[in-house]
């Protein structure tokens, strides 16, 4: 099973087991007995259902899984916020849930056009990875290209304007893209050749490109070149080397980024994550950060407000944040 839990996960062409980012208001799971991603039974879905982001038809929340309708063959899955994004094997895509912004791509807009069952990106080609941000969605392509679409207003679109669009829109040059994740209003591409792409809103320096100006076309990060994967918490991102350690940037308040200061405020460049090492996979929360080991055992660091560290390291009370990776108790 796969769950899109968390805030961001970057989806990699060709790994049926790539699921994106998760909603705040809601999870979805991916089914799933074999390998291959025609084998999969279900997705399902649990929490807020205020906009339909369940997707089985009502508006209606629940404290369990339900199943999506009108799924089948689901290769990966993301949510956000209030909408949800599934890609299936043909290589098309599906979504559902809030279209307020047109972050559901097919070609309508606004509260009225909610989706409450999944339906069909418009014009969009063969996908091989999809990202739900906050209010707007991406594709990775076969060709290693990128379309987005929905919420626009600090350029996350990366189409050069900051014009929201309800059908996807290439975004400006970008190529032999091998991974997305997408932030609450900003989007984050893993090259091929290891560097990292950026773009949207940079506030807290969410872009890492060393400055705190938004773009509305992707721009690189600076002083990565090993990158393997990247995931886009609300307004910080973690990028996996291939070496198993990471690099983070963007906003620190509560000790996202894991370089061992929260008093340092947000940080504009990517610094090292400490004390990580053999991670072979990421994840970003709105407020905290999660590393898988190649061991098995799981570390986390950032909020813990709400228990998200596992409330590990003797925090009894689940409040107590950490600003270094620690381990989550009982995960092996």
């Amino acid at each position: 099973m796969i769950i899109a839990a968390g805030a961001g996960t970057a989806s990699v062409p060709g790994s049926a087991s790539a699921a994106a980012r998760a909603s705040r208001s809601g999870k979805v799971a991916l089914n799933k007995p074999g390998a291959a991603a025609s084998s999969v039974v279900s997705v399902r879905a649990w929490g807020d259902n205020s906009a339909g982001e369940l997707g089985d038809g009502s508006l209606t929340g629940q404290a369990a899984p339900v199943p999506v309708a009108r799924l089948s063959g689901v290769a990966a899955i993301s949510a956000n916020g209030r909408h949800d994004l599934a890609l299936l094997a043909n290589g098309t895509v599906m979504s559902w849930g809030d279209n307020t912004l047109g972050q559901l791509g097919n070609g309508t807009t606004s509260a009225n056009h909610n989706a409450e069952l999944p339906v069909a990106v418009t014009g969009l080609p063969k996908a091989v990875a999809v990202a739900a941000g906050g209010e707007h969605s991406l594709a990775l392509l076969a060709n290693g290209t990128v379309m987005a679409w929905g919420d626009n207003s600090n350029g996350q679109l990366g189409d050069g304007g900051t014009t929201s669009s309800d059908v996807p829109v290439a975004v400006q040059g970008l190529s032999n893209v091998k991974a997305i994740a997408a932030g609450d209003l900003f989007s984050v591409a893993v090259l091929a050749n290891g560097t990292v792409m950026t773009w949207g809103r940079n506030s807290v320096g969410q872009l890492g490109d060393g400055s705190n100006t938004d773009s509305d076309v992707p721009v690189a990060v600076k002083g990565i070149s090993t990158a393997v994967a990247a995931a886009a918490g609300g307004q910080h991102v973690l990028a996996l080397l291939a070496n198993g350690t990471a690099m983070a940037w963007g906003d620190n308040e509560s000790g996202q980024l894991g370089s061992g200061s929260m008093t340092s405020g947000s940080s504009n460049v990517p610094v090292a994550v400490k004390k990580l090492t053999g991670a072979t996979a990421v994840s970003a929360g709105y407020d905290h950060s999660m590393a898988l080991l190649s061991s098995g055992a799981v570390r986390v660091w950032g909020d813990n407000g709400f228990n998200q560290l596992g409330a590990p390291n003797g925090f009894p009370s689940g409040i107590a944040d950490s600003d270094v990776p620690i381990a989550v108790t009982n995960s092996t």
